[in-house]
């Protein structure tokens, strides 16, 4: 919940900053991952899966992201990255997906739902930023990816 000081000016920017919530997401949106290294990248869907945002007064957003996954033969793992700029899934990484901030499905998910949010700070406040999904899978093995979303909620 955001906090304001007594006197002060709230203007239409300071409210929009405090208060958006910026989604993007491909619901119906189904495609294949290969890559044993992350990408961003599912072939025949959609990429990337993402939103550009300002940074709000605090320089902290929630990111939220949510997947479907199948995948018989190994493990699938959705996870997203930060990165400067306005245009989605480009720029310089400000935080890179990794094992540690993903969903996970094991052999076998059989097209689970999953989701999971994680708070990201140390942003520059009034800076733009992109979050992008990026997916990845254990050697060998295809998972199809659908109804991706991904949620990116200011923080005071």
């Amino acid at each position: 919940m955001p906090v304001f000081a007594a006197g002060q000016w709230l203007t239409a920017q300071l409210l929009n900053n405090q208060f958006q919530s910026l989604q993007a997401h491909s619901p119906l949106d189904s495609g294949t991952v290969t890559n044993s290294s992350f990408t961003q990248t599912r072939s025949g869907a959609t990429s990337p899966v993402g939103k550009a945002f300002v940074a709000p007064t605090s320089g902290i957003v929630r990111v939220s992201w949510h997947a479907a996954c199948r995948n018989s033969l190994n493990f699938s793992l959705v996870s997203f990255g930060i990165r400067t700029g306005g245009t989605v899934g480009t720029g310089a990484d400000y935080l890179i997906a990794s094992d540690d901030l993903s969903l996970q499905w094991d052999t076998n998910a059989n097209d689970r739902h999953w989701g999971m949010s994680h708070p990201v700070g140390g942003l520059t406040p009034g800076a733009t930023y992109n979050a992008v999904l990026w997916f990845r899978v254990g050697g060998g093995s295809t998972a199809t990816i659908s109804r991706c979303s991904i949620d990116i909620t200011p923080e005071t």
